[in-house]
């Protein structure tokens, strides 16, 4: 039914558009209500006009006023499509066909049984001009580059892609009816059509982004590509229309690629569409036949199992193609017959469509947590260098031939079963026949270019040899300072990255050295690979985690603080009665004693600060590995208070030892030095059976503290 309908007397000024609210339809019809020279007829599938009127003012006076009407239209029913056009002198048939339905029998109707329908009731509507929205694909066959391609280019024996081919069918019975009962007809083939508004390009990029298949490079990533923005796309209907009332002989019955005159590599296009909506930019190189054997493979494990290909599949064979390969054109008869040139330029195009998806930026996760102008954390972790370059796969061809010459090294040196000399010696042989052996071939062979070896590639500069024992030198130093502080006692996390380090060396050394070798040669070069991959999603669950449980990990915090002071506490005063009650047990000076006392100090206060920093780690991961935490800041809890109860009993063995003197004085200089840091004064008068019973009180309150704990977490 007609939407919205005036009254149109037959007008040489009234023109109708097909497809009316598909992507190019509402710009074409914008621009056609802007030059006020037409009384526009708008034509779709739709039972009602979804455009906002709001923000369409335009729009929305030419409906008020009666330039413009809406009806409802299904082109397979040719006397609707009369209706519609009946009084027009121009119609522009924009074709929406649903590329999501994969339906042949629809596809079929909808575009050529359609656009047959939509001919002939032109025919019979004595419409003047008939001007049909093609797409440059018409002459791809899915599998060779186009470059540069023109008008002179024959259609493909043989389409990859349905939807296309039956585009050039239509295309074909458009341009075959030219001048027929006085009818002008003209094709026009935009390529890659994007812009505000757009329901195809952007969002397979942002569907492609959420799956992860946005973050990858197909192919070398050099392919060039045409893209125009949807306002040129319009402006083209416009001046093609114009020029078949001008330039009849040069014109009716041709077709006519549209660009934006500013071929780009398709990747880079991309790049700047993602990172403008808020996602990170492809950076990972696929070989494109490794994505081809895999898709080869699906589909003939889909054809053997009986099941159907999804359509919406996000990498189909036919997409493979598109990403993958060269597709530009030539658009120098658009310019000289139709007079077309861009009216927005490419980077503006981009920059507006970006702008006109705002709440795709604002609900991007790699927006809120991502920032793309710095190195993600495992290119910084490797050092943002040559290694980092290979084990993250920027260059596939050099990540893979590393990894292969490393696979050969340890087959040829731990799995060979030769000695290491035997295999060196082995090694050098076999290069000095391939030498040898290079040096005989000819220039050229079966086609191709055989480089020579000069002496350059064996030569090392003078600065490379300074650089490399700069590099030993300043390694050198930091090892000597490193062992310095650690032999001095004062660095504790040194310590325990030692002690750790040792400890998981022994463990990893009491396996086979040949599998830890191979074991960790893939892991290299696939973990660091895997976790950049993902380090958006971990970062994303990280914080909303945190955010989700913060009122616990506080809690949690906080308990684990307050035990780790009250263990501090005990643990000063248990030192204080051990040394100032047996003063002469271990140091012969009371100077000694209280640089002793100074260290034992900074020691409670390093070991509190470990902790506390282990537990605001803790505090971050999710509520399924608390147990894990917990058992883990239970088993330090634990060493430390057995610690306080050996010392403990010490002292109940060297209180026995009366030296009143010595006590009091030692007592004077303890009370000073543990006020003077911070030591509540009552610790320091504590007994031994006050230091029992404070033991007994946090051993309890740590007892009670975990099972809260854990069952906080449990909940």
């Amino acid at each position: 039914m007609a939407m919205l309908e005036g009254s149109i007397d037959e007008n040489p000024g009234a023109c109708a558009v097909l497809g009316g609210q598909s992507f190019v339809g509402r710009s074409l019809v914008l621009q056609l209500l802007k030059s006020k020279k037409w009384i526009l007829r708008i034509a779709d599938s739709a039972p009602s006009l979804n455009l906002d009127l709001d923000e369409n003012s335009v729009l929305s006076e030419a409906l008020l006023t009666g330039h413009a009407s809406y009806f409802q239209v299904d082109v397979r029913d040719k006397s609707q499509i009369i209706r519609a056009i009946e009084g027009s002198s121009v119609v522009f048939h924009m074709d929406t066909t649903d590329s999501s339905i994969d339906d042949f029998y629809h596809q079929y109707m909808i575009t050529v049984q359609g656009t047959k329908n939509v001919i002939n009731a032109c025919r019979e509507c004595r419409v003047k001009r008939l001007i049909y929205n093609s797409s440059a694909d018409v002459v791809f066959d899915g599998i060779h580059d186009i470059h540069n391609g023109d008008e002179s280019m024959p259609l493909p024996w043989r389409f990859m892609d349905t939807l296309i081919e039956l585009k050039a069918q239509a295309e074909g019975l458009v341009l075959h009816a030219n001048t027929i009962d006085g009818l002008l007809t003209c094709a026009l083939r935009p390529s890659n059509v994007f812009g505000p508004g757009d329901t195809h390009l952007v969002l397979f990029l942002m569907k492609g982004a959420k799956s992860g298949w946005a973050k990858f490079i197909i192919g070398n990533g050099e392919n060039m590509c045409d893209f125009t923005y949807v306002e040129n796309v319009s402006h083209a209907h416009i001046v093609a229309e114009e020029a078949l009332c001008c330039q009849m002989d040069s014109v009716a019955g041709k077709a006519f690629f549209i660009t934006n005159l500013q071929p780009m590599k398709f990747w880079d296009f991309v790049s700047h569409m993602l990172e403008g909506l808020g996602n990170q930019r492809p950076t990972m190189h696929l070989p494109a036949w490794i994505v081809w054997s895999i898709l080869v493979l699906v589909k003939w494990a889909q054809e053997k199992l009986g099941y159907h290909r999804n359509s919406h599949s996000i990498l189909t064979p036919v997409l493979f193609h598109l990403l993958s390969r060269t597709r530009t054109f030539n658009c120098s008869n658009a310019q000289k017959h139709l007079g077309y040139s861009p009216i927005v330029s490419l980077n503006e195009g981009i920059a507006l469509t970006v702008e006109s998806f705002p709440h795709l930026a604002e609900g991007s996760s790699s927006a809120m947590y991502q920032d793309f102008s710095k190195p993600s954390k495992a290119d910084r972790l490797l050092g943002s260098g040559k290694v980092a370059d290979i084990l993250l796969w920027r260059d596939e061809k050099k990540s893979f031939t590393h990894f292969l010459a490393l696979v050969l090294l340890f087959y040829w040196y731990l799995l060979s079963g030769r000695t290491f000399i035997s295999s060196t010696a082995k090694l050098m042989l076999l290069l000095s026949v391939i030498l040898f052996c290079h040096g005989f071939l000819p220039l050229t062979m079966f086609g191709f270019t055989i480089q020579r070896t000069l002496s350059s590639y064996f030569e090392i500069s003078e600065t490379t040899i300074k650089d490399a024992f700069k590099r030993l030198a300043s390694l050198w130093n930091r090892w000597a300072l490193t062992l310095k502080s650690f032999a001095q006692g004062g660095n504790w996390n040194t310590f325990f990255k030692v002690a750790v380090s040792l400890y998981f060396l022994e463990l990893l050394f009491s396996f086979s050295f040949s599998a830890v070798v191979g074991v960790g040669l893939v892991l290299a070069f696939t973990i660091f690979f895997v976790y950049e991959q993902y380090e958006e999603e971990l970062d994303r669950r990280r914080i909303t985690n945190y955010r989700s449980e913060f009122v616990s990990a506080a809690v949690l915090r906080g308990s684990w603080f307050m035990v780790l002071f009250a263990n501090f506490n005990c643990f000063v005063v248990l030192l204080d009665n051990f040394l100032f009650h047996d003063p002469d047990l271990i140091f012969p000076s009371v100077a000694d004693r209280d640089l002793f006392q100074s260290y034992c100090v900074f020691l409670g206060t390093t070991l509190m600060h470990f902790l506390s920093n282990s537990s605001s780690t803790f505090g971050n991961v999710t509520t399924k590995t608390y147990p894990f935490a917990f058992k883990l800041a239970s088993a330090g809890y634990l060493l430390t208070m057995f610690g306080d109860c050996v010392i403990t009993f010490v002292v109940n063995v060297g209180s026995r030892v009366d030296k009143i003197k010595v006590i009091e004085v030692e007592e004077g200089v303890a009370g000073k030095k543990m006020a003077s840091m911070g030591v509540n004064p009552i610790f320091l008068k504590t007994s031994s059976f006050g230091d029992t019973l404070l033991l007994i009180f946090t051993l309890c309150f740590h007892f009670v503290f975990e099972v809260i704990a854990v069952g906080v977490a449990g909940s």
